[in-house]
């Protein structure tokens, strides 16, 4: 099946590194890049509705003009990336491209301004199409303008790991040049011989594709403890975590991995479903 990465990008500053990114990655992976944008077209409220849809019409095409422009200026070439401008909410439009079987696809949205954890609090569209789109996707810190992944990090907390979906990420990453580590974070006194047999069943499964290990951290030293390991300036590293994990939904975990090491480490975050 063919590949293609999507990326939803509005026209800021932060947006550069996103679409370098994602470029790098539709590359790496031979996978098509669509850019997508999201316009909000305003009408006087009165507008008669054929009057109102031209407007719709002119501001998509004044859009598609920009974005088209925004590529070039950042990107070597775009004549393997494809652009579609929406007066759509993004939940919508990202539904509807993933409706198109013949494409394998991957969802890249950029971090910017602030941590992940207040975008939580405010309702960012991250967050939004997380919570509406049951598909694997990657936020990638403003920061970033260089990346391909060399040690992948899985968080594993008890509720059972979606392997199809990371497999599914994983197609889209180079195998010789990537390390694969299945993490879990306990307590000290936790009994962990059950997660530990499953770190090693999950090690067996893909140890025929990467260089494979587990880690198991029972510690009440959270922060250094997991950044001996995780944050490692010398290489790029990315950190996969599922929706409803725990790493997501209690507080202490998602604060600490999320903002310290996604935003403030600077380290790409992929939400699996």
């Amino acid at each position: 099946m063919k590949k293609r990465c999507i990326a939803l990008v509005d026209f800021s500053e932060q947006a550069n590194s996103l679409v370098k990114q994602a470029y790098e990655w539709s590359l790496q992976s031979g996978a098509t890049l669509l850019l997508v944008h999201q316009t909000v077209a305003i009408t006087p409220v009165f507008t008669p509705e054929n009057d109102k849809q031209e407007i719709i019409r002119n501001q998509i095409k004044e859009s598609l003009k920009k974005l088209k422009k925004f590529a070039a200026d950042i990107l070597p070439e775009t004549n393997s990336v494809s652009f579609l401008v929406t007066e759509l909410d993004l939940p919508t439009i990202v539904k509807e491209l993933l409706a198109n079987t013949d494409f394998d696809h991957l969802i890249f949205m950029g971090i910017k301004g602030t941590s992940l954890i207040k975008k939580i609090t405010l309702g960012s569209k991250i967050i939004q199409i997380t919570n509406n789109i049951n598909h694997t996707i990657i936020a990638l810190p403003d920061s970033i303008h260089h990346f391909i992944p060399e040690k992948i990090f899985v968080g594993v907390s008890g509720e059972k790991l979606n392997i199809l979906a990371l497999n599914h990420f994983l197609n889209f990453v180079k195998t010789d040049l990537s390390e694969l580590n299945f993490f879990y974070w306990g307590n000290p006194t936790e009994n962990t011989n059950n997660i530990e047999q499953e770190l090693k069943e999950l090690v067996s499964l893909f140890e025929s594709k990467f260089n494979t290990s587990y880690t198991i951290f029972k510690t009440n030293h959270y922060k250094s403890d997991l950044k001996n390991i995780i944050n490692n300036s010398s290489v790029n590293e990315i950190l996969i975590l599922q929706k409803g994990s725990r790493f997501l939904t209690d507080h202490l975990f998602r604060n600490f991995l999320i903002d310290d090491l996604v935003y403030e480490g600077e380290t790409p975050l992929v939400v699996l479903p």
